[in-house]
């Protein structure tokens, strides 16, 4: 297990590769939550699925613990695997209390993750083998995805002439505009319409990786204001 950190101005994007996790029975590592985010792990029926969800959460309970300086950054981030320790059959433990499983996450009544009163914002996403998350002092979104667009979608959601663009394009566009849904709370499909052109000017910090597979990972901060 690997994560990595990228940087984009004021913004920390972690992704986690799941490629070792996905067989993993998710009943085994729910010990890495808390008790309240148990039952939103397992309404999901898919194995995959709830181990999608579980260290997607995992993920974002370090970050937002290292960004509040509740937990001691990691001295070697980029490993994952250092704050676990495996189980049999196939489970997972942190050996010690995992960084931020006492954090108290709210979600808004869009199912936003948030924490009260802080001065943190965050993001999670999770597809295929990949589980990311968002933190910066500003809103922001982080969006990965796994599946080709149809050309069909695109030219029915996305902005004119934008549906031309080839496979690869077409789902990078796509992380972008719902990284940016996710960013100013926008509805999906007007987020979908606005042209990836027109972000410079909507004073946004954007990024864009091509993962393994021809997945894409983007994240989309608000630019900071400048005192």
């Amino acid at each position: 297990m690997q994560i990595q950190y990228f940087l984009a101005e004021g913004m920390r994007i972690g992704l986690l590769s799941l490629h070792e996790l996905l067989q993993s029975p998710a009943e085994a590592c729910l010990s890495l939550l808390p008790d309240s985010s148990h039952a939103r792990v397992l309404r999901y029926r898919q194995n995959a699925d709830r181990i999608r969800t579980l260290f997607a959460e995992v993920l974002s309970r370090q970050m937002l613990a290292e960004a509040l300086e509740a937990a001691a950054p990691l001295q070697h981030p980029e490993s994952f695997a250092s704050h676990l320790q495996a189980l049999s059959p196939g489970g997972l433990l942190y050996a010690e209390e995992p960084p931020g499983k006492h954090l108290h996450i709210l979600r808004d009544p869009y199912g936003k993750p948030y924490l009260e009163g802080t001065p943190v914002h965050f993001s999670l996403s999770h597809a295929g083998p990949w589980a990311a998350c968002a933190v910066a002092k500003v809103p922001c979104g982080v969006d990965v995805e796994t599946t080709a667009v149809d050309p069909e979608v695109a030219e029915h959601f996305f902005a004119p002439g934008e549906a031309s663009a080839d496979a690869s394009e077409r789902l990078r566009l796509w992380t972008l505009k719902e990284a940016l849904c996710k960013c100013r709370c926008l509805p999906l499909e007007e987020s979908l319409k606005t042209p990836v052109s027109a972000f410079p000017s909507l004073r946004l910090v954007v990024f864009s990786l091509q993962l393994p597979d021809r997945a894409w990972l983007s994240g989309i901060m608000d630019q900071p204001s400048k005192m």
